[in-house]
C-alpha cells in the first residue's frame, strides 16, 4: 500500500500522469464549472438533490445512521471499519455527481442490512424469551447437582465441605446475576412485536417501491416519454419521429449539426453522420457548434457551412412544456463556447460583471438557436434560414 501511494504521488508530481477533469471535480465540485464547462453541463454530473436519495434508495437511507452505530460501536473489526469508510466516501461522491449514486447503492444495502439484522435479532430474542417460561427454561437448561445426604465425617473434612458449599452459593449468585442481566436487556413483549411488524412492513414497502421504480422510471427508453398511467397514458415519441424523418428524407451522406446530446441517437436510428456526438473528448469541436448556435444568423450560418453541415436538428419543447430542450441548454452552450472557442460570439450574453446572464434580453434573441426556436414555433415565418435545411 505504501509503495502504491509513493508511486502514485511520484507519477503525479513528475507529470507522467495527471488527474482528469472528472476526477478533479470529485475533489473540487466547482472545478468543472470554472475550467471545463462541458463536464459540468452533463446532467449526470450535476449535484444530487435530497429528493433523489429518497427516490432511488427509499427508506434504506434512513437506516444508515443506525447501521454506522452497529458498525463502529459494537464488536468493531477491520471488515466493519472498511464498510464504514466505504459508506462515507460513497456518500460524499454521490453528493458531488448524481451518476455516482451507483457507488452508494451497495453501501446503503449493506449498512441498512446490518441495521435490519440487529433489529430482528433484538426483537426476536425478546419475543422468544417472553413466550417461554424463563424460569423453567433456565432450570431445565442447567443441571442441578443432586442433594447429598449428610453423613458423619471426620473433622478434617469439615473445612473442605464449607469451601464446597461456599462455591455452590457463589455459582447460584452468578446464575441469578446473569439471569437478571439478561432480563434487563430484553425489550417488552408489545414493543418487540411492534418493532418486528414495523420492520417487516418497511421491507415490504421497500420491495414495492424498488419494483415500481424499476418498472416506471428506469425501464423506459430515453427517446420515448410518457405521461399518466393506465388508459390515460400519453406516449410522446417526437424524437423517434424526427430521426425517422431524417432517415427517410435526407441523403445517406448528409451531415447533421445538432448539440452533442443527440449524436449517438442520430447515428444509430437515422444512420446519418453527425458533427458532434456523445464522445465529448473533442471539446473544441463541440465548442464550435456552441459558437454557431450562440452567434447571429449570418455568423452561425457561415460556421455551419464551414463545418460541412447539411441539416440542423433543434429540439424545442415549448409547445409541450418539455424542460429538457435546447433552449434549456442554451446557457451551457454559451459557457462552453466562451471557454473553448472564440469568446467574441458570446459578448451579447455577458453582463457588466463579466458573468453569464440567465435572462434573455431582446438583443440576445438574435442568436441562431433563438431564431431557430422561433422558426420551429412559426413554421410559416420567412427567414434567411431558408438557405439552411431545418428539422
Amino acid at each position: 500500500m505504501i509503495t502504491f501511494c509513493f508511486a502514485f504521488f511520484y507519477l503525479t508530481l513528475s507529470g507522467n500522469t495527471r488527474w482528469s477533469g472528472r476526477s478533479m471535480t470529485l475533489l473540487d465540485p466547482t472545478y468543472a464549472k470554472k475550467y471545463i464547462p462541458i463536464i459540468a453541463s452533463v446532467s449526470e454530473h450535476q449535484p444530487t438533490a435530497w429528493s433523489n436519495y429518497f427516490f432511488d434508495l427509499g427508506y434504506l437511507i434512513l437506516l444508515m445512521p443506525a447501521g454506522y452505530y452497529f458498525l463502529l460501536m459494537e464488536d468493531v473489526t477491520y471488515g466493519k471499519i472498511f464498510i464504514a469508510i466505504y459508506g462515507v466516501l460513497a456518500t460524499y461522491f454521490s453528493c458531488v455527481m448524481i451518476r455516482l449514486m451507483l457507488t452508494l447503492a451497495p453501501a446503503v444495502c449493506i449498512i441498512a442490512g446490518i441495521t435490519l439484522s440487529e433489529v430482528f435479532r433484538k426483537a426476536g430474542d425478546s419475543i422468544r424469551e417472553h413466550m417461554l417460561d424463563f424460569d423453567d427454561w433456565e432450570d431445565e437448561s442447567e443441571p442441578v447437582a443432586p442433594a447429598i445426604e449428610p453423613q458423619p465425617e471426620p473433622a478434617a473434612n469439615k473445612k473442605s465441605d464449607k469451601k464446597a458449599v461456599k462455591q455452590q452459593q457463589n455459582e447460584v449468585e452468578k446464575r441469578a446475576a446473569s439471569k437478571k442481566k439478561r432480563k434487563s436487556k430484553l425489550l417488552p413483549f408489545d414493543i418487540s412485536m411492534g418493532m418486528l411488524c414495523f420492520t417487516l412492513l418497511l421491507m415490504f414497502n421497500q420491495i414495492y417501491h424498488s419494483t415500481l421504480l424499476a418498472a416506471e422510471a428506469y425501464s423506459s427508453p430515453s427517446i420515448i416519454m410518457s405521461h399518466g398511467s393506465g388508459d390515460n397514458r400519453l406516449i410522446i415519441d417526437d424524437y423517434r419521429e424526427a430521426y425517422y424523418w431524417l432517415k427517410q428524407n435526407t441523403a445517406q451522406d448528409a451531415r447533421i449539426m445538432s448539440w452533442w446530446d443527440y449524436g449517438y441517437q442520430i447515428t444509430g436510428m437515422a444512420n446519418r453522420t453527425v458533427l458532434v456526438d456523445n464522445n465529448t473528448w473533442n471539446t473544441t469541436h463541440i465548442a464550435t457548434v456552441g459558437k454557431a448556435l450562440a452567434s447571429t444568423e449570418e455568423d452561425g450560418y457561415n460556421v455551419a457551412r464551414f463545418m460541412g453541415a447539411d441539416y440542423m436538428l433543434v429540439i424545442f419543447g415549448g409547445m409541450t412544456n418539455f424542460s429538457g430542450d435546447d433552449i434549456a441548454k442554451f446557457m451551457w452552450m454559451i459557457r462552453i463556447a466562451g471557454k473553448l472557442a472564440s469568446p467574441f460570439c458570446c459578448r451579447l450574453f455577458l453582463t457588466i460583471f463579466h458573468t453569464y446572464s440567465e435572462r434573455i434580453p431582446a438583443d440576445q434573441r438574435r442568436a441562431l438557436l433563438q431564431r431557430l426556436r422561433g422558426l420551429s414555433s412559426r413554421l410559416r415565418r420567412q427567414s434567411s434560414l431558408a438557405r439552411l435545411s431545418h428539422v
